[in-house]
């Protein structure tokens, strides 16, 4: 992949999903990571260990307190 076109898919997400991957992720505080060195690309896509609290836990716990 070009760094033309790397770089397009990293400010505006075109192509393979990209925008499609990074919306699911983002609620779950995940990360999408696209990577080149020209001869082969690279999505990563990672997601923390603990999730966020839902509005509702936390609406829950601030009752609770």
């Amino acid at each position: 992949m070009s760094a033309e076109t790397l770089a397009e898919i990293q400010s505006k997400g075109t192509g393979v999903g990209i925008m499609g991957m990074r919306e699911r992720l983002r609620p779950f505080n995940g990360e999408l990571v696209v990577a080149s060195n020209g001869f082969g690309t690279k999505v990563y896509a990672t997601l923390p260990l603990k999730p966020r609290p839902s509005r509702d836990q936390t609406k829950t716990q601030q009752d609770a307190a």
